[in-house]
């Protein structure tokens, strides 16, 4: 799967860095190279190793909590032709159409906890998506979600209400579900505890956002949101052969089949959030040769 995003800080109270251009932001891609899936029990991550073939999908992180008045103030170099209320089903409807035909198979929505705002917007979000042969999945915000109750009810009743909608993501005929900030709720082992409770058996694919290849005893899949936990001196090509280099030794050591989801990005710049960030990241698109 290939993933494109906008870059941002994850923390619902730093929106203003979300900003970016919705389409042309972060990308990710999800490499089905080794067999997906895990065991009934975490202690026995015994998958056989194998290739199973999976489409390579592209897929956008996305976000519906824009209002006009975060695009104001010169707040970003970025900035829509026109500012817009993104939880509208027009909005959507029109984005939904411009990532189709950009390529795009289906979008991530930020989603922060159940009863909020993103929960509404995403129902909404899998119709609209229906209507054009498109897909969505949730991004599972865990530092936001934690504080709407219980973090294996709150996917259970995500799962339960849209699951088995037609247009909710899947690979290789598995439910796909993003998570961010897995440290806010526990470690790897607490992770596994909650997908025993969730998906004991395993019938989903969980892609975790995590520099930590233990969430692998609990997740499917790690990816990074940033694309390559930037510094300026990242050489994001080095940093996928590394996590590919990763993932693949946890994979011998484990006899399990778990995927790197590796990331490009083609371009970031915190120079004009507000309030200003202390070592602003910046990293020039170079007319394109960052993305490449």
């Amino acid at each position: 799967m290939l993933i494109v995003h906008a870059p941002h800080s994850h923390a619902r109270d730093r929106r203003p860095v979300r900003r970016a251009a919705l389409l042309c932001a972060l990308a990710l891609v999800l490499l089905p190279l080794l067999a997906p899936g895990g065991p009934t029990q975490p202690s026995a991550a015994a998958a056989p190793l194998g290739v199973q073939p999976g489409p390579k999908l592209v897929l956008a992180f996305y976000y519906t909590w824009f209002m006009p008045a975060d695009f104001e103030n010169g707040r970003m170099l970025d900035s829509p032709a026109a500012p817009y209320n993104s939880s509208l089903p027009e909005t959507m409807d029109r984005q939904v159409r411009e990532a189709k035909g950009a390529g795009i198979d289906a979008f991530i929505a930020a989603w922060t906890g159940e009863g909020t705002d993103t929960d509404a917007n995403f129902g909404r979000l899998l119709d609209i998506a229906h209507r054009h042969g498109f897909s969505a999945t949730i991004y599972f915000e865990a530092n936001s979600a934690v504080h709407h109750g219980d973090i294996a009810g709150q996917i259970h009743s995500v799962m339960s209400r849209y699951g088995s909608h037609p247009a909710f993501l899947r690979w290789n005929g598995k439910p796909v579900l993003f998570f961010w900030s897995p440290q806010t709720v526990g470690n790897a082992g607490a992770w596994a505890g909650i997908r025993a409770k969730v998906d004991p058996g395993w019938n989903q694919v969980w892609s975790v956002d995590t520099t930590d290849v233990n969430y692998l005893d609990a997740f499917d899949t790690i990816h990074f949101f940033s694309g390559g936990k930037w510094r300026g001196d990242t050489n994001v090509a080095t940093v996928n052969a590394q996590w590919r280099a990763r993932v693949d030794d946890y994979n011998k050591r484990k006899r399990a089949g778990r995927l790197w989801t590796a990331g490009v990005i083609p371009g970031w710049d915190e120079s004009r959030v507000h309030p200003p960030r202390p070592q602003a990241k910046v990293f020039p698109r170079r007319d394109g040769a960052m993305y490449e």
